[in-house]
């Protein structure tokens, strides 16, 4: 009830914010395309039989065991709480303001989605991290909210949720490594710049005033993706068990997309969210809560064919991602088609899903390899 609750206020909020004249702006699309989603929006199934969930309520030691090498395949996303080591000096005020202290120069600059942008324009501007601290600290509730989607991270590697530390979901740090160390097993030495930016991909921040809202996408390069609210509260929707058909026609046209089973949950400080890759997923937030999330994104060993199928997916439909895959995509595949090869060769294909997934991830690969080599003929 409280859920439901929560999404009818934000229904009710983003009525009077809607018209019938076409969006001009970010925001009135936002609005519009999130009433859209938010009024088909339902409540999860979280109990019956495995294939029939949508989402998994779990204490940290089962959601650790549903991420094992041997656990069956998720059918949603995983809630759990108190998984983050890391905690906030309540002596000290909001977890929004400490973050803000902590991120140190606050003459850089971060890139910030604005509403009232043209949608003729970039639906984003830059922005002093003072002048995004001021509007944060003084202004509660404001009619052009800030969603500020790109900050480092200035927390300590103790975020990350404990659920998330076992064996299988280390793949994107064994890339990371594998890129940056090449053969030795010394301590990487790479340049602050090349570590940061990895460092950036698997741990981040997200702040946001209320009423920002964020339409439905994946995240890129078949990552998976986890989530830990630290203040305030904010619903999370996705597009539950979608058939090929469904994900071709949302990738083909995301915001006009109008099928698909939508559901949604709510999280509150200390809960963590985590979905696999591939997952569709939109954000949406009252005006009155302002809010600060801790996330990050894995590789898992045993899902290497689904990272293979998104990255395939999101080349062919861009708008699919927020970010531009391309650049990056031939460096994740060969790195990770590499430390495949290396794992079967010690024998563990187990852990990879067995011969018949590595089999399907190198078919996949080919697929991969001959987009890049069309790519390369046009640009010449």
């Amino acid at each position: 009830m409280a859920n439901d609750h929560f999404r009818k206020r934000v229904l009710a909020q983003l009525e009077k914010k809607i018209d019938n004249r076409s969006p001009t702006t970010w925001g009135s699309l936002n609005n519009k395309v999130m009433h859209r989603l938010l009024s088909r929006a339902i409540p999860p199934v979280i109990s019956g039989s495995n294939n029939g969930l949508e989402a998994y309520y779990l204490t940290g030691q089962e959601a650790e065991n549903k991420l094992d090498f041997h656990a069956t395949n998720l059918h949603g996303p995983i809630i759990t709480h108190h998984q983050q080591q890391f905690e906030w000096d309540k002596r000290k005020g909001r977890p929004i303001g400490q973050l803000f202290r902590r991120m140190g120069n606050l003459n850089r600059t971060v890139s910030v989605q604005k509403p009232s942008l043209s949608l003729e324009n970039d639906s984003f501007i830059t922005m002093p991290l003072y002048d995004v601290q001021d509007k944060f600290l003084t202004n509660m509730v404001s009619e052009d909210p800030l969603n500020v989607l790109d900050l480092c991270n200035p927390l300590p590697r103790s975020i990350l949720p404990k659920f998330l530390t076992g064996e299988d979901c280390q793949l994107l740090s064994e890339v990371r490594y594998s890129v940056l160390g090449g053969d030795t097993a010394e301590r990487c030495v790479a340049t602050a710049a090349k570590w940061n930016k990895w460092r950036d991909d698997e741990d981040w921040v997200l702040v946001a005033q209320g009423g920002a809202q964020t339409l439905t996408h994946e995240d890129g390069l078949g990552k998976a993706t986890w989530l830990t609210v630290q203040e305030g509260q904010l619903g999370l929707g996705w597009i539950s068990h979608p058939t090929e058909e469904e994900r071709r026609d949302w990738g083909a046209s995301p915001n006009t997309f109008q099928g698909g089973r939508l559901r949604y949950v709510v999280l509150h400080p200390g809960q963590t969210i985590y979905f696999e890759a591939g997952t569709i997923h939109f954000v949406f937030r009252a005006v009155e809560y302002q809010t600060a999330i801790v996330g990050g994104h894995i590789l898992r060993w045993s899902r290497v064919v689904s990272f293979m199928e998104v990255v395939l997916h999101q080349l062919q439909f861009p708008d699919a991602t927020n970010e531009e895959i391309l650049p990056s995509a031939r460096v994740y595949v060969e790195t990770v088609a590499r430390l495949i090869s290396d794992r079967k060769t010690s024998g563990r294909s187990e852990e990879l899903g067995g011969e018949e997934s590595i089999a399907r991830f190198f078919l996949l690969k080919e697929k991969f390899d001959k987009i890049l080599k069309r790519r390369r003929k046009r640009a010449v």
